[in-house]
C-alpha cells in the first residue's frame, strides 16, 4: 500500500537523500530544523514519524544521527545516470534544447 507524502514530508526527505549524501551521517534534529524553517524540535520530529510510518525511513530509538533511509519502489536515485540516459527516459524532446 502507497501513501502519498505530504509537501512538507517530501521537502524533508529531499533534504535527508542530499545530506547523507553530501556527509555519509544523517543530520541532527537542528539541522533538520533548520532547513525546513522549523524554530522547535516538535515538528521535526512529526516529519520524521510520518516518513518512518510511510516506509521511507527507519530510525533507532535512543542513538543520535540514527535514521536509515529505506529504499522505495517509487523512489529513484537519478545521480548516477547520464544526461543521455536522462533524455531517453523523457521522450521526444523539442529543438530547445
Amino acid at each position: 500500500m502507497s501513501v502519498s507524502l505530504t509537501r512538507r514530508q517530501t521537502e524533508c526527505l529531499a533534504f535527508l537523500r542530499q545530506h547523507m549524501a553530501d556527509n555519509g551521517t544523517a543530520p541532527t534534529l537542528a539541522e533538520i530544523g533548520e532547513a525546513m524553517n522549523l524554530t522547535s524540535k516538535s515538528p521535526v520530529h512529526g516529519l520524521l514519524t510520518g516518513l518512518e510510518a510511510r516506509g521511507h525511513i527507519r530510525r533507532l530509538k535512543g542513538k543520535r544521527q540514527a535514521i536509515e533511509l529505506i529504499p522505495t519502489a517509487t523512489s529513484f536515485d537519478l545521480s548516477g545516470m547520464s544526461r543521455a540516459g536522462l533524455l531517453s527516459l523523457s521522450g521526444r524532446l523539442g529543438a530547445a534544447l
